[in-house]
């Protein structure tokens, strides 16, 4: 009974790994994307500072 609930514990926690791995690589993903689209406007300051705004918005609701 014991070790089953332990078991039941890990994979618990193993799920948990797996749902922030999950959502680091789709931040990654969409970074590059951003990235790739700043970079393909060589750096535009326009592209940049709207980019910069919606980055802020998303972001920013993220932290608190």
């Amino acid at each position: 009974m014991q070790i089953e609930a332990f078991n039941a514990h890990e994979v618990a926690i193993a799920e948990k790994i797996k749902e922030h791995i999950l959502a680091v690589d789709k931040e990654i993903k969409n970074a590059e994307r951003e990235w790739l689209e700043i970079k393909s406007t060589d750096y535009d300051l326009p592209t940049v500072v709207s980019k910069q705004e919606h980055l802020i918005k998303k972001y920013g609701k993220k932290m608190r």
